[in-house]
Parts: structure tokens; C-alpha cells; sequence
């Protein structure tokens, strides 16, 4: 089998997907699948299952054993400033669309950004971290989204262990995060007020819209062609002219004009103005 072509589903794939979507609310079919059968194929052993059948029994009975399943498929991979070469080609597109676009607003201006796929946390406050720092003449909001109703709790407590803090400098951590003894580290408190997490599927959901800045990082490379471009055009959607969409590192945008967005800088993408 040529590895352009999708591999052939595992056995009882169809019921197991069919629990999934009952059950979690997700669309299997959307995943890319070469990676999802890899990982269900660990899955099952991991958990003592024969097959994706009995797997499916086993997470209609156990409402524990679905929510793990839920936070194994979404992949909740997450860090501090991932990639920090990258936030420091958004700082100033960010600063001119600011000072261009958002005192047309009125007399106190706001920013408006979305987390997309926040996974526990970090992203969305680093985001509210690098804001602080570029000391915009505006306030912000952040809105902060995730599939996982578990990692959702982790981020709204914002208590990180040591090796996640890794991608911070000692400056950022004293000045941004309260020690908590054996607990960890916990986010500011004026700083977590600037975020909002609330639970969003970008496969199923409707998108908000009139956004200055949307970060979509590492997300839809686990999804299907067909998902990437839905994904992508509504994000382009959501994003007000002359917002910014910043992306992970592997996920340059194929052909972003048909989405109405232009390339500014390495995975930094701008709304066009109509």
C-alpha cells in the first residue's frame, strides 16, 4: 500500500467510532487516520482490550475510561512559548495592527484573541504573557478553547509542575506565576482574569467571529486534508480585516488567498481587507 493512501480501518472501527461520537463528541472520521489506528492499535493494548468492539463496550460502561479516551485522541501537548523564534515575528505585525486598526474602535480599544485548541493552559497564557509585555495601548481578552473538558479544568486552575514552566525564563516566572509550594506554579491572578476557557470542537462548532488574533498552533496536522481546509477557512472567518492568524510550526497554509489570507511572515498569516 502506497503511503499516499489511507490505510484500511481496523476491525469494529465503525461502532467504536459511532461510541465515540455518542459518547465524547468527536468525529473520528475527521483524524488523520494513518495516525489515529497507530494510536488506538497502542490504545487497546494499553488498556486490555481485544479489539476496537470491546474497547467500545468498555467506554459505555465507564464513564472514566471515555474521558481518558477523550484527552488520548486530542493529543494534549502543550508548552510555554513553543517555538519562541516564532512570537517574536507576531510582535510587530501585532503592534501595527493595533495602532492602525483598533483606535477606529473608540476612546479604550480591545483586543480580542483566541486560543484555538488550548489544550491545559499555556498557550493561552503565554499569549496573555507576551500581550502584557508589548505594553499595547489597549486592553485584551483572551478567549481560550478546547475539545477536553479535562485539560479545560487544569488550565482555568493554572497551576503548573516545574518541568512544565521549561520554555519560561526566570524573569517570566517570577513576575507572571505565584509559587505554590509542592503544588507548582500558579498564573497571576490579574492575568487569569484576562482569559476565558470554555469547551469548542472545530470540527462541529460555530466559529466566533469579529476576532483580532486567533492562535491555531499544532492542532490540525492530526486532522484530515479535508478537515485542515474546513478548519482553516472558518478561521480565516473569524478573523476581523487585517487580523492575525498565527500557526504552528509545520503548518503552513496551502494556498491561504483562497481564504481570504495573506503571509506575512513565516506562519503568520494577515485577513485581507474586502
Amino acid at each position: 500500500m502506497s503511503e499516499l493512501e489511507p490505510p484500511s480501518p481496523p476491525p469494529g472501527f465503525r461502532l467504536f467510532a459511532l461510541t465515540v461520537k455518542e459518547l465524547i463528541g468527536l468525529d473520528l472520521t475527521s483524524y488523520n487516520p494513518r495516525q489515529l489506528y497507530r494510536r488506538l492499535e497502542h490504545q487497546l493494548s494499553r488498556v486490555g482490550c481485544r479489539d476496537l468492539a470491546e474497547y467500545a463496550a468498555l467506554i459505555r460502561r465507564d464513564r472514566r475510561r471515555a474521558e481518558e479516551l477523550a484527552s488520548f485522541i486530542t493529543i494534549n501537548v502543550s508548552q510555554f512559548f513553543r517555538d519562541p523564534h516564532l512570537w517574536e515575528t507576531l510582535a510587530d505585525p501585532l503592534r501595527h495592527y493595533v495602532l492602525d486598526e483598533l483606535p477606529a474602535r473608540g476612546s479604550r480599544p480591545r483586543l480580542r484573541a483566541w486560543s484555538a485548541g488550548c489544550s491545559v493552559g499555556a498557550e493561552a497564557y503565554s499569549l496573555a504573557i507576551f500581550l502584557t509585555e508589548l505594553h499595547l495601548p489597549v486592553t485584551f481578552h483572551i478567549l481560550a478553547t478546547d475539545v477536553d473538558e479535562e485539560a479545560l479544568k487544569v488550565a482555568a486552575a493554572a497551576v503548573y509542575q516545574e518541568r512544565e514552566l521549561a520554555g519560561l525564563s526566570d524573569k517570566r516566572r517570577r513576575e507572571f506565576f505565584v509559587p505554590q509550594g509542592e503544588a507548582g506554579w500558579q498564573v497571576r491572578g490579574d492575568l487569569r482574569k484576562t482569559v476565558t476557557f470554555r469547551r469548542h470542537d472545530l470540527l462541529r462548532d460555530q466559529y466566533p467571529l469579529g476576532m483580532d488574533l486567533i492562535l491555531c498552533r499544532n492542532v490540525v496536522i492530526y486532522f484530515t486534508p479535508e478537515a485542515k481546509q474546513r478548519v482553516q477557512e472558518a478561521l480565516a472567518r473569524s478573523l476581523r480585516p487585517g487580523g492575525l492568524l498565527f500557526v504552528g510550526a509545520t503548518e503552513s497554509l496551502i494556498e491561504p488567498g483562497s481564504y481570504g489570507l495573506e503571509p506575512i511572515a513565516p506562519f503568520l498569516y494577515r485577513r485581507s481587507r474586502p
